[in-house]
């Protein structure tokens, strides 16, 4: 017996030591994982998807690494210089940007798009919400900026917006906000995507945050008038799926980077004002647009980046709207 057990080599069993790293390894994984916030998204995917999909959660979650990751191009430090926009005989698109101080985030904005749209002519125009600090000598850092800021009480989106696009001599208005960077193509694309179809009256960016994930391809309204960004909070490991990456026709665009036709904006009216100050205008626009018999598209390839905050309406509840156009 003991010439047959030297004639093999043994595999050396665990001493204390290795027990004790590998329960710490253990538990580090698990303490990466089972973290409140991802517990709450968890107990939030069961009960809103049910037990499917949580597996398909869980199974997409394995799958990450394989998926080629996005990372949006970000203005992050600047010092503050002086800049000339570009001045055109024929403006085509009209650019509106409600701002009410925050002038870091404005700035940014605005050399984003001198960054990244060429061969368009366009026009900038601030609407400024009575801003206290840098933001009233945006003049200085721009020049050929329009500024039109509120003499009156109203405050907010919608007003700040209505009174912007009275000045707005383009055959299109974007309305873009002011906590945003765009990324290369953003207003191409949606001007090659409205221009190819004189049945689409609004077309709308995709949104992502700083870090690439997700934050809406399209507007969904649900049955009981409930509104909600499609594909909120994918991970930026999804970015390039294909089922977030092609044009379609969706029920609303968030109001952070939206195209719309200048003829078709005043025959509506513009912005509802019984929104005022601000959230649900542009779900509500969309269904005018819809009534005037226009469509309403999402371009995958227009991006823009949210920096200060997430964008508006992801939860807003519209059943009034339900109401009006049903």
């Amino acid at each position: 017996m003991v010439a047959i057990a030297d004639s093999f080599t043994l595999e050396p069993r665990l001493n204390c030591s290795d027990i004790i790293k590998i329960s710490l390894y253990l538990t580090k994984q698990i303490y990466r994982f089972i973290v409140p916030d991802k517990i709450r998204k968890l107990i939030w995917i069961l009960r809103k998807q049910g037990v499917r999909g949580l597996r398909r959660y869980i199974a997409n979650k394995r799958n990450l690494q394989f998926e080629e990751t996005y990372k949006p191009t970000l203005i992050k430090t600047v010092a503050y210089t002086t800049n000339s926009l570009p001045v055109f005989n024929d403006i085509l698109v009209s650019i509106v940007i409600p701002v009410y101080n925050n002038f870091d985030y404005t700035y940014k904005c605005i050399i984003s798009i001198m960054n990244t749209v060429t061969n368009i002519a366009y026009e900038i125009i601030i609407a400024d919400d009575k801003s206290t600090d840098e933001t009233k000598n945006i003049t200085k850092y721009f020049h050929n900026v329009r500024v039109t800021v509120n003499e009156t009480d109203e405050k907010g989106f919608v007003t700040g917006c209505n009174r912007a696009a009275k000045l707005a001599k383009g055959k299109y208005i974007v309305f873009l906000n002011n906590d945003t960077q765009v990324q290369k193509n953003w207003l191409s694309s949606l001007v090659r995507l409205i221009e190819s179809d004189e049945t689409i009256g609004m077309t709308g960016s995709k949104l992502v945050y700083p870090d690439g994930s997700l934050q809406e391809a399209g507007g969904i309204i649900w049955n009981d008038g409930t509104g909600w960004n499609y594909v909120r909070g994918t991970p930026h490991q999804f970015y390039y799926r294909p089922e977030y990456n092609y044009v379609k026709e969706v029920d609303y665009i968030s109001g952070a980077s939206i195209m719309i036709r200048k003829s078709l904006w005043n025959e509506i009216g513009g912005f509802d004002e019984r929104y005022k100050p601000a959230y649900c205008e542009d779900s509500d626009l969309a269904f005018e647009v819809r009534k005037h018999g226009y469509k309403v598209m999402f371009q995958s390839e227009s991006v823009a980046v949210g920096i200060q905050k997430i964008f508006s309406n992801g939860f807003c509840t519209i059943r009034i709207i339900l109401i009006l156009y049903i």
